[in-house]
C-alpha cells in the first residue's frame, strides 16, 4: 500500500507558511532570548538541549540588531501561563535554539510530517496574542 498523501508537496507547504511579520518578531525574540543565557528561568529540557548543541559549536556574535522592546513583549506572550505548552516548546526549539526539525519531533513526540503544521499553529497562536498586547497604533 502506498502513501495516501505526500507531505512534500508544495501545495501543503504553502498552506503552513508563517506570516513574515510573525517570523520577524519571533526571529528577533529568538536572537534576544538566545543571547541572554538561561539564568535558571527555562525548563531543564531546554538547558540540557542547549548545552548538548553548544558542544563543539563555535559561538559567533550576532550581527543583526535586536529590538529589545519587541522581544520583551514576545517573551511575555510566550511565557504567559495560558500560552499552550507545546506551542512554547516548538517556538523555543525552532527560534531560540535552531534545533533540527527531526530532533524537535523526537523531543516533543511529534510525527515529522506534522512539524510544519505545528510550527505554523504555534506561530499563529503567538501572533494573535502578540497583537493583542501591542499598544494601539503601533505595528510590530
Amino acid at each position: 500500500m502506498g502513501k495516501i498523501r505526500s507531505t512534500n508537496s508544495e501545495a501543503l507547504r504553502a498552506v503552513f507558511t508563517v506570516s513574515p511579520d510573525a517570523d520577524r518578531v519571533l526571529g528577533n525574540w529568538g536572537r534576544w532570548a538566545g543571547s541572554r543565557g538561561s539564568r535558571g528561568q527555562t525548563n531543564v529540557m531546554f538547558r540540557m538541549m542547549k548545552s548538548s548543541f553548544a558542544r563543539g559549536a563555535e559561538v559567533l556574535p550576532c550581527s543583526v540588531p535586536v529590538d529589545v522592546e519587541s522581544a520583551c513583549t514576545a517573551e511575555k506572550v510566550i511565557c504567559a501561563r495560558d500560552f499552550y505548552t507545546r506551542a512554547r516548546s516548538v517556538l523555543t526549539l525552532h527560534y531560540v535554539y535552531s534545533v533540527d526539525q527531526r530532533q524537535t519531533c523526537r523531543t516533543l513526540g511529534l510525527h515529522v510530517s506534522a512539524y510544519e503544521e505545528e510550527l505554523w499553529r504555534s506561530a499563529c497562536m503567538f501572533w494573535n496574542c502578540y497583537q493583542q498586547r501591542m499598544p494601539h497604533g503601533l505595528s510590530a
